[in-house]
């Protein structure tokens, strides 16, 4: 057997927060079914949050050139309370890129619940914009950043052995 165990804890510690990605949520409510949906109205909540949205980096120091955009909505079929959040193309919201986001709720709605229903009618609740920065995790593709021990000398690597693990 070949167990995983990492050099540093990447969550819920200093190491973590310092190489997290930083990233702004912004989250406006939009109601209607995805079949009478105005795009330009969802066009224009996008437009208007990233706007403000993008400011916000800049302030903290983030280069224009390296803030980068996401966007989401979260839907559910019609008459339920459980929604699930799909992404939504990059580019202007049309009739394709929304039958696209509804086709990417159908997958993650079975992944999640179990389940899917394509030929059900589905309502838009919110979008989301996600605005932030990718930070490249230290070490990523750099074998020997991750291997630095405290002292600065590069940590051994070596075989451990953990007894015997067998159930009886």
């Amino acid at each position: 057997q070949h167990f995983i165990v990492p050099n540093v804890a990447p969550v819920f510690c200093a190491f973590g927060m310092m190489h997290a990605d930083l990233r702004h949520d912004y989250t406006r409510a939009y109601s209607a079914t995805t079949d009478e949906a105005d795009t330009g109205r969802i066009n224009a909540l996008f437009a208007d949050t990233e706007h403000s949205g993008r400011e916000t980096p800049v302030r903290e120091g983030v280069s224009p050139d390296d803030i980068r955009v996401a966007r989401a909505m979260d839907l559910c079929y019609y008459g339920q309370v459980r929604e699930q959040l799909a992404s939504v193309p990059d580019g202007p919201v049309t009739r394709a890129s929304l039958a696209a986001t509804v086709a990417h709720f159908h997958h993650m709605h079975q992944r999640v619940v179990g389940y899917s229903g394509p030929g059900f009618p589905t309502v838009i609740v919110r979008v989301h914009l996600t605005v932030g920065l990718l930070l490249r995790p230290a070490g990523a593709g750099d074998e020997e950043q991750v291997r630095v021990g405290p002292d600065g000398l590069f940590a051994a690597r070596r075989r451990a052995h953990a007894g015997d693990l067998g159930a009886d």
